[in-house]
């Protein structure tokens, strides 16, 4: 298994701000907490500044999970990330 992309550029995807929407500002593929996570910043004024969610990979039993986790730092409330994707 080869290792995981640590920007967009390694990972095939387009610059962070090519997924601006109404809701999203970038989604960015970063190795913070581990290789090949994915930081999505969302731009919803109800969040303020604490405005990001982590989907962090990891390997478990040679199969990638997901996991959703508010950002380390400037991460949502917990009760914004949905109750399916929590940790």
């Amino acid at each position: 298994m080869g290792a995981a992309p640590t920007d967009n550029a390694a990972a095939g995807m387009e610059p962070p701000i090519s997924y601006a929407s109404q809701y999203v500002s970038s989604i960015e593929v970063n190795s913070v907490p581990v290789p090949g996570t994915i930081t999505i910043v969302l731009s919803m004024p109800i969040l303020g500044a604490d405005n990001q969610l982590q989907l962090v990979p990891s390997i478990v039993n040679e199969f990638m999970t997901w996991t959703c986790l508010p950002a380390s730092t400037s991460g949502i409330d917990l009760a914004y990330v949905p109750s399916s994707c929590r940790g």
